[in-house]
């Protein structure tokens, strides 16, 4: 038994419904994006989380939460409309969630409350249709398409009125895992950056966005980059280089691997001193732009070492945070969830980086939810859960109409065993659009069945005996067990692709993007 404690009453229809009285809830929803579960410290020993810990000790922690889709936009979209990633139709990034789905923020605003996001990852700007609903959708970036998570936590902020007239829904999106790994802190090499001779300033070696504005001469210009640090040893990556002006052709200079006189690629090695070479016919001074992201190689233990620093990291902000609303009196009478929209490959399955892959490391996702007086602290939850559920028991405890649209099931009222219901599939997907194969899984009970639709070809493991998933036990004699569980899971696929095949009408369009926005893209890892 889970000893949570719901304070319900049973209507009509026998199913539970929260009854509270008094003020609405504010609901605090707080995303750090690409947060692996086993890298927060009350799931794993990968990293040290003590504000998310702590929360997990307010309220109720839920061992396996998963994620539909292990891609920003499409999963925040299955989040905040309940609804998964086939029905609604955003794959990609790029796609945009149709106003025909109503979102969470879109309900609360219905209900009185004001609605305020601040995000992190341009991928989630407006234009892709998840600011449905907010009163307040900060999404405003400089260079680069990414804020560090505390710049995050000072617009949270500034944006905030005091006091508030109508109780508060706030969406605080964090995402400093993601790559490029660049925790504070670190003693980053710097390289200069001159113009003809002149210095226009220093930029370190940490894949963030560097941007530097030059006055060209007519003719031959060149930019240097030269080491300031000792530290700056082996190859260089320079990513996004681009020089914006008009009536200009840019080569490589010396330094870089490649052809000299080759414009530049997307990305470019090299090392340094290496020089860039910029001529203009035009007969004056040509005002211009430089932009880049320069990264240095780092081997895969090095990854996973700044990968949990950085949720060390985001962890302090989301105490920033919480002692910010707790000064407001924001959390006297709150719902708190905390997720993450998918997790990280981290060199397992040949992966790092996210948007190919079903397994665990990429879809299984911290999921903590406080409500004070409603969820008994210490409460943890073992059975299988899903952003859709999410969804649906964020809108049961706030009191909130189901939508027609919605996949998910009300978790926290029916929970009074480690099953809900017996076992309810979780199902978690990748698309070509965006992670190059078409892959579908099923979490049912302690077993995951994935399947490639372009092949056919099936793994199936026992998440309990093999939680790193190394084992795929179609390769072995099945018992009784397991082959029980297979079958259905491959009914539970045949299901989804039925729904998919009758489902897929109508059209989802897609956000056409400038230049510099398809490069800030492709420099946070999209290339497709």
């Amino acid at each position: 038994m889970l000893g949570m404690l719901i304070f319900l009453v049973w209507g009509c229809s026998g199913k539970p419904v929260i009854e509270e009285k008094g003020p609405k809830r504010n609901l605090i929803l707080i995303v750090v994006d690409t947060l692996r579960a086993d890298h927060v410290s009350c799931y794993g020993e990968m990293a040290q989380t003590p504000t998310i810990d702590a929360l997990a000790d307010q309220g109720a922690l839920f061992r396996r939460a998963y994620s539909h889709i292990a891609v920003t936009g499409p999963s925040h979209s299955s989040m905040f409309t309940g609804v998964l990633p086939f029905r609604h139709r955003v794959e990609k990034n790029t796609d945009i969630l149709p106003e025909s789905f109503e979102t969470l923020a879109e309900s609360l605003k219905d209900e009185g409350y004001s609605s305020y996001a601040v995000i992190s990852l341009g991928v989630l700007k407006a234009r892709f249709g998840l600011a449905q609903g907010f009163d307040v959708y900060e999404d405003h970036f400089e260079s680069q398409w990414f804020l560090k998570a505390e710049e995050v936590t000072d617009r949270i902020e500034s944006i905030l009125p005091d006091p508030l007239e109508k109780p508060l829904f706030l969406f605080a999106h964090y995402s400093d895992p993601h790559e490029p790994y660049s925790p504070p802190g670190l003693n980053y090499a710097r390289f200069s950056v001159k113009l003809n001779g002149e210095n226009l300033g220093s930029c370190r070696v940490d894949g963030m966005g560097c941007e530097f504005p030059l006055l060209l001469k007519s003719g031959v210009n060149e930019v240097r980059f030269e080491p300031v640090d000792d530290g700056i040893e082996g190859r260089l990556g320079f990513r996004q280089l681009e020089v914006r002006a008009s009536g200009v052709d840019v080569a490589l200079g010396s330094g870089w691997e490649g052809t000299r006189g080759m414009p530049p690629r997307r990305l470019n090695r090299c090392r340094l001193p290496a020089t860039l070479i910029i001529n203009t016919q035009a007969g004056g001074d040509v005002p211009a732009s430089l932009s880049f992201f320069a990264d240095k190689e780092i081997d895969a233990a090095v990854s996973r070492q700044r990968y949990a620093l950085e949720v060390e990291y985001v962890d302090r902000q989301i105490a920033r945070l919480l002692d910010l609303l707790k000064q407001r009196g924001l959390l006297d009478h709150s719902l708190i969830v905390l997720t993450s929209d998918h997790g990280e490959g981290l060199g397992q399955h040949n992966l790092f980086g996210h948007k190919k892959q079903v397994y665990d490391s990429l879809i299984r996702v911290p999921l903590i939810v406080v409500a004070d007086g409603l969820i008994r602290p210490g409460t943890e939850v073992t059975a299988p859960v899903s952003h859709v559920d999410m969804n649906a028991t964020i809108r049961e405890i706030l009191g909130l109409p189901p939508v027609g649209q919605s996949s998910g099931r009300i978790v926290l009222p029916q929970l009074v065993s480690d099953t809900i219901d017996g076992e309810v599939p979780k199902i978690s997907m990748t698309f070509k659009s965006s992670g190059e194969v078409d892959l579908r899984a099923v979490v049912l009970g302690e077993y995951k069945l994935i399947r490639n639709l372009d092949t056919g070809e099936e793994e199936f493991y026992s998440l309990v005996q093999d939680p790193d998933e190394l084992n795929d036990i179609l390769r072995g004699t099945l018992s009784v067990k397991e082959r029980r569980a297979l079958a259905s899971s491959g009914r539970i696929l045949d299901s989804i692709a039925q729904m998919e095949a009758s489902g897929r009408h109508g059209f989802v369009e897609t956000a056409t993007l400038s230049p510099e926005d398809l490069a800030r893209l492709e420099a946070l890892g999209y290339t497709q």
